[in-house]
């Protein structure tokens, strides 16, 4: 929660990489009911060089989560990776680097097509 109103305040550009930094190493800690929050604040502050990373840590994390709240995480990310081509860019490198495709990445390119 915290994260979270952090990603709501207005912090200068310069403290982005901290609070993705914050949110990433909260994500395999956080309760299920918080991964929501924690996702919007790292797309967010996502860039073209911090793509892959937070797209990294979000397969690694969100791979036991439960269906209804993978639904609200595929709304927000997809949302984000529709602006950023960059981020698709290195969703495609990731997926194509590291088969096997996990759910949460074939339902993610499913919401990008």
């Amino acid at each position: 929660p915290a994260i979270g109103a952090l990603s709501e305040a207005s912090l200068p550009a310069s403290h982005a990489h901290e609070l993705a930094r914050l949110a990433a190493a909260a994500l395999p800690l956080a309760d299920e009911s918080d991964l929501p929050t924690l996702v919007r604040t790292l797309v967010g502050c996502l860039s073209a060089r911090s793509a892959g990373r937070v797209l990294r840590a979000l397969r690694s994390a969100l791979g036991p989560v439960s269906s209804q709240t993978v639904g609200l995480l595929l709304e927000v990310v997809g949302h984000a990776l529709r602006v950023s081509t960059p981020a698709v860019s290195s969703l495609l490198r990731l997926c194509a680097s590291s088969p096997p495709l996990s759910r949460w990445d074939v339902l993610l390119l499913l919401r990008l097509s």
